[in-house]
């Protein structure tokens, strides 16, 4: 992965150069993330996090069997959360497979605005949602 981090970091580096615009490094960042690449992240991300946040980011496959989640696997995933909160792609992952899992409330929200840190109080508010 520190190959694929190196080599995604440079084309997105070039890519910033064209302004965006060049199809060819589109095509190559694609291929190497191991998710489908949100544009405007890659276009705005010096807005709000590093270079090597966005790598990871796309680097961090989703989590593909979020319909299917117990509720242990969720309290794993919201601990995670709250262990590891400075890991942008750790946190990224898991808030988006909870979020589809539980469509009606932000698991950011509850973290970062209501300061809930009891991971059963989270999971019984996004699933009584």
């Amino acid at each position: 992965m520190a190959n694929d981090f190196e080599k995604l970091s440079q084309l997105i580096q070039a890519f910033e150069r064209t302004d965006f615009l060049d199809e060819q490094y589109k095509f190559q960042i694609q291929s190497l993330a191991k998710k489908k690449v949100d544009w405007y992240l890659v276009e705005n991300y010096y807005k709000g996090i590093s270079l090597e946040d966005l790598c990871q980011i796309l680097l961090t496959p989703n989590i593909e069997n979020w319909q299917t989640l117990t509720d242990d696997e969720c309290l794993n995933l919201i601990q995670e959360i709250l262990d590891v909160v400075c890991n942008v792609a750790i946190v990224d992952r898991n808030m988006d497979a909870l979020h589809k899992r539980y469509p009606n409330l932000s698991v950011c929200d509850l973290i970062f605005w209501q300061d809930e840190t009891n991971p059963k109080v989270i999971l019984e508010r996004l699933k009584n949602s």
